[in-house]
């Protein structure tokens, strides 16, 4: 007696788990072209994830240098990298949907990164 879940395909890539089961009797051929095709979805998904996440964790490293910076001569310069960074992502993400947190703050630290530089 065969299920209808012989067929199951699992990728773990960089922490994230997905699993496909296809609804085939195990004497049903399987079409492989298919299954790599998905499996080509799966990874392209999982890329962008992680290269969205390491693009917010460059300009939020950025950002903290710049407000937690102490001396007042190297200040400017780092708030300049910030800037940069954050225009950067900016571009990034015109016309993506989603990252709507992300977004937030981005305006929250260019208004930061404003009033840091009329303090100094």
């Amino acid at each position: 007696m065969t299920t209808m879940a012989d067929y199951r395909f699992t990728a773990h890539f960089w922490g994230l788990f997905s699993t496909i089961e296809f609804p085939y009797p195990s004497t049903t051929v399987v079409n492989f072209e298919l299954i790599c095709s998905i499996a080509c979805r799966i990874v392209r998904a999982a890329s962008e994830i992680l290269m969205s996440r390491h693009a917010h964790q460059v300009w939020l490293s950025l950002y903290k240098a710049a407000l937690l910076e102490l001396d007042l001569r190297k200040m400017p310069g780092r708030i300049v990298e910030a800037r940069l960074a954050l225009q950067e992502r900016i571009q990034e993400l015109e016309g993506a949907n989603g990252h709507y947190q992300e977004k937030l703050e981005i305006q929250y630290a260019v208004r930061n990164l404003h009033a840091a530089e009329r303090m100094k």
